[in-house]
């Protein structure tokens, strides 16, 4: 479950980041896509691991 996580984390990290470069390359579609999705997929990476860790029931 923790490596898991991590992968999941290290991959969301980089379509953020590559969707500021693609921002930068004039793609702003595509990067705003990018960063959009990174932040919908953080949200649930946030929620798997409260809800597996901190407030187990």
């Amino acid at each position: 479950m923790i490596g898991m996580s991590v992968s999941l984390i290290g991959i969301t990290l980089f379509i953020f980041v590559i969707g500021f470069k693609f921002i930068k390359d004039k793609r702003t579609g595509l990067g705003a896509g990018c960063i959009a999705f990174s932040l919908v997929a953080a949200g649930m990476i946030v929620f798997m691991l409260n809800k597996q860790f901190f407030f187990a029931l």
